[in-house]
């Protein structure tokens, strides 16, 4: 991933660059790119003055030379407040774990850890869970559970975001309008398993739960959570266990995010402000000696990295620390 991540820093120069001439024919050629069309010219100026403003917001962080560069992504005609209508929680969970259960070993631990560079896939590609459905936290539980079954099994395939949708409703999970990753594991072990993601296909849209219990494919053991703000517990997961799922709190112009390690010394740390959940998939530094989280995000690959950002390691910056949880999983072949 690291020379994507370096041809994502060179386009953002050139994006953000190009942009300051004029912005209508940067902002048409990013309608192209997106496959967007607006039913009427009033929209359409109205979003090209969005579209203008952001690449105000653009120009303006990355002319900071701080560790992270925003850029035009495809979320460009929207602002903040819409764009988490859109994608964020409805109302803000409470996720922290004073005391986890999760193991740690002595270490030590490796520097540096990627699962996507595991010797076979263990990690599923990034997810687009469109608008209207606040989804991410059921991406991530499945996501954290398929990684598990994979390491275990060598076997890797997408299971259901949208049966945890439909269905885990009584383990304080809220379909659309948000959940937590721990819940939606929690929701797996009491009912013997979840179907992959072809037998119980994403819709992007509350509905009723069809679970069939002669589809399920992964199980889980036992569900893990790793104490808040418990460094050593987090990499001990990301060098030995997995991909794990975590809660945090997105902030604003986050939709804009293109590439780097992203540091916020505002943004809420507490538990109670989870709006949004993803996967860490591995950890690193830069050739500062700067460590950050990798995390596989469910915006569509048009976002960030390849749909992947970096989060500073060394600080609980947006509360990423607070839940992190995994599973330890069952035999395929049942509960």
């Amino acid at each position: 991933m690291s020379v994507t991540h370096l041809v994502c820093v060179v386009l953002v120069a050139v994006d953000v660059s190009s942009a300051n001439g004029s912005k209508r024919p940067v902002f048409d050629d990013w309608l192209k790119e997106n496959d967007k069309q607006y039913d009427t010219a009033e929209e359409y100026e109205r979003r090209l003055k969005i579209f203008e403003n952001n690449l105000k917001v653009i120009e303006t962080q990355n002319r900071r030379n701080e560790t992270y560069k925003l850029g035009i992504t495809s979320f460009t005609d929207m602002d903040f407040e819409e764009f988490s209508n859109l994608y964020l929680m409805n109302a803000p969970l409470n996720c922290f774990f004073k005391k986890g259960n999760h193991p740690r070993r002595k270490g030590p631990f490796p520097k540096s850890n990627d699962w996507n560079d595991y010797p076979f896939p263990v990690v599923n590609g990034v997810f687009d869970q469109g608008t209207s459905c606040a989804s991410g936290w059921a991406f991530a539980s499945a996501d954290t559970l398929a990684s598990a079954t994979a390491i275990l099994y060598s076997t890797l395939f997408p299971l259901s975001a949208q049966q945890l949708i439909d269905c885990s409703s009584q383990y304080n999970n809220y379909g659309c309008s948000g959940g937590l990753a721990s819940n939606g594991l929690e929701y797996i072990y009491y009912h013997f398993g979840i179907a992959q993601e072809k037998d119980y296909p994403y819709r992007g849209q509350d509905g009723p739960c069809n679970k069939n219990s002669s589809r399920t494919i992964a199980y889980v053991a036992t569900v893990i959570n790793v104490t808040a703000v418990s460094e050593l517990d987090m990499i001990d997961v990301a060098a030995n266990d997995g991909p794990m799922a975590v809660g945090f709190h997105v902030p604003d112009n986050f939709h804009l995010y293109k590439s780097g390690v992203y540091q916020n010394d505002s943004c809420p740390t507490s538990g109670n402000e989870v709006n949004h959940v993803a996967l860490i998939t591995g950890y690193d530094r830069t050739g500062d000696g700067l460590r950050y989280w990798m995390v596989k995000n469910s915006w569509g690959t048009k976002w960030g990295m390849d749909g992947y950002f970096w989060m500073e390691l060394s600080k609980n910056v947006c509360g990423i620390m607070n839940c992190a949880t995994y599973p330890i999983v069952h035999d395929l072949s049942g509960h």
